[in-house]
Parts: structure tokens; sequence; C-alpha cells
């Protein structure tokens, strides 16, 4: 669709060219066009999907040379820019695009998304909003407004959208997810725990889903069951600090302070910044355990740590007190 398009606009709208010209700046574009297709494949933020963004960078930009403009090379790079984590570049390649096909689903969508990366709400809202009117059954530009809306936590506009994502595909589990999360946030406990529910059925090995469900859990005072359902996330996927301070926290209440020492050790060390007050928890399971020597430890750690207010530093100051810690 987007060649076919690159072509109208450069018979109708452009300068003839030659036709080895032509033809060369087509192949780049294709070539640009497959190396940013593949970058998308490697997943976000990794140093593969990086080098595999540049390089379809690296085709347009020739494509660009043969013919400055040739847009729909600027499409294809302002796709692998976006994919490379290049905001600004993306803005700059998409809006040359859109001056000539300001209709574009898909660049309004990529646009208004590097907009939302910049901090620029209102530009990016507008873009998103234009990407659905332009099709208000795309499934894609349903999922890119509902993800922006989520993250600003305008949960009953979020869930609206990945409604409408679920009823054009109601086999993704993306947008069941999301449908969670907004659920989650807007305080539906029940409705969100369903929908976690129906995503595990989709994946049944998705980590985040049964994280996020033991949230649930705990929240409704069901320990045992969010403890289960952190050791099946822990199962999926062992190198994520939080969900083992999630399981710790579910223990401690359940009183199995030995057990919660571990998680929440094991928690520290995949992440030795994280809240201070995990140190807090683990020494009072070294209390609970008559382990006073660690528990104190970590209640110094805790005292050093930016973050504590002053009714807990006097709390945990009067326990070493009480305990003969000077």
């Amino acid at each position: 669709m987007k060649q076919l398009l690159g072509v109208l606009i450069a018979i109708f709208l452009l300068a003839p060219m030659s036709g080895e010209a032509s033809s060369q700046q087509e192949r780049l574009t294709e070539q640009c066009k497959v190396a940013a297709m593949e970058s998308a494949k490697l997943g976000d933020g990794s140093s593969g999907t990086t080098r595999k963004a540049m390089e379809a960078v690296s085709y347009c930009d020739q494509a660009l040379a043969v013919d400055p403009g040739f847009i729909l090379a600027n499409y294809w790079r302002g796709f692998a820019y976006y994919r490379a984590e290049a905001w600004g570049k993306t803005l700059t390649d998409m809006t040359i695009y859109l001056n000539k096909a300001p209709n574009d689903q898909e660049a309004l969508m990529y646009r208004g998304l590097a907009f939302f990366r910049l901090k620029r709400i209102d530009e990016s809202l507008m873009d998103l909003n234009q990407a659905v009117q332009v099709d208000p059954n795309s499934f894609e530009a349903r999922m890119a407004r509902g993800g922006v809306y989520r993250r600003l936590d305008r949960h009953m506009e979020a869930w609206a959208d990945y409604s409408e994502a679920i009823r054009i595909n109601p086999t993704s589990m993306r947008a069941v997810w999301g449908s969670a999360i907004a659920l989650q946030g807007m305080g539906k406990k029940d409705e969100a725990k369903a929908d976690f529910e129906r995503a595990l059925l989709l994946e049944p090995k998705d980590a985040w889903s049964y994280m996020r469900r033991a949230e649930i859990f705990a929240s409704l005072g069901r320990y045992q069951e969010s403890m289960q359902d952190n050791t099946s996330a822990i199962k999926i996927d062992p190198e994520y600090a939080q969900v083992f301070f999630a399981r710790g926290f579910s223990l401690m209440r359940l009183d199995r302070y030995s057990e919660a020492i571990w998680d929440i050790t094991e928690g520290l060390r995949l992440d030795p910044a994280a809240h201070y007050l995990w140190y807090n928890n683990r020494a009072i399971c070294y209390a609970k355990t008559g382990q006073t020597n660690e528990a104190a430890a970590d209640f110094r750690r805790f005292l050093e740590l930016a973050g504590p207010t002053d009714k807990e530093r006097t709390d945990v100051v009067n326990w070493l007190k009480r305990n003969g810690f000077n």
C-alpha cells in the first residue's frame, strides 16, 4: 500500500525522473522497508533493533539522495527512526510525508506516538484522534490511542479504545490485557481480574498478566492466591525484581517470614536500587524470626536512604534503641 502510494505521488506530484533513477530509489526504499520491518520484529529497545533500524535509515538516505522528493522514503525512514527511538527525527520524516498524504493513518499514528514520547501530549492526541477518525475500525489506531490514554492515567478513555480493539479482534491478548489494566485503574477489580484471566487463556505464559492479577488478589486481601500468581510469573520470568518483592509482601502477610526474606533478598539482588521500604520490610522479617543483627543492619541501611518519612525514621530509631543498637 505504501509503495503504491509513493509511486502515485512520484508520478503526479513530482518532477519526471529517468527510469534508471526511479528504479534505484524504489529498490533502495524497498530495502529500507524490509530492514525497518525486521527491526520491528526484534522488540523494543534492544541493540539489535537499533542496528537494524539504522541500516534501514541508510537505505532511505540513499533513496532520498537520488530524489529528495520521493516521500515514501521519508515514511520508511521515519518508521525506522521510530524503531531506533529517535523521536525528533521520526517527527521530521513523518511530517514531510503527511504534508503530501495528510490522512495516512499509519503515519499519523507514528507521529502521534513520537509526540507522546517527547511529552507533547496535545499534539500526540491530535494525531491519534485523526488516525482513529480516518478509520474507526482500525485495530492498531485504537491500540495506539488507548496506550497513550493508559499512560496518561485516563483509564476510562483507554478502556473505551481497548474495548473497540477487542470488538475488532476478539482474540488479541494485547487488547484484552490493555482493557484489564484500564479497568484496574478505574478501580473495577472484578472486571479487571476477569480480563486478566481471559488474557491468560489467550497467552498462558504471559508473566505480566499473572503479576497484575496477583496485585488485585493482594488488594482484596487474598494473599495466598496472590502468592500463587506471583509464583507463576516467576517461573516465566525469573529476572524481574518486582515480582519477588510482590510475592515477598504476600508471604509477609501470611506470616511466612523466612520465605519472605528469601524473596526480598532475591529482589534486591536483581534491583539493588529498589525502593527503601524493601529494606524495612526485610528488617521486619528478620526481627520476626529472631535475627536481630540482620534486622539492625537492614534498618540502618533503611535510615541511610532518601525517602523515609520522619515517623518511619523515628520508629526505626526506637526499635534500634530498644534492642540495644546505638
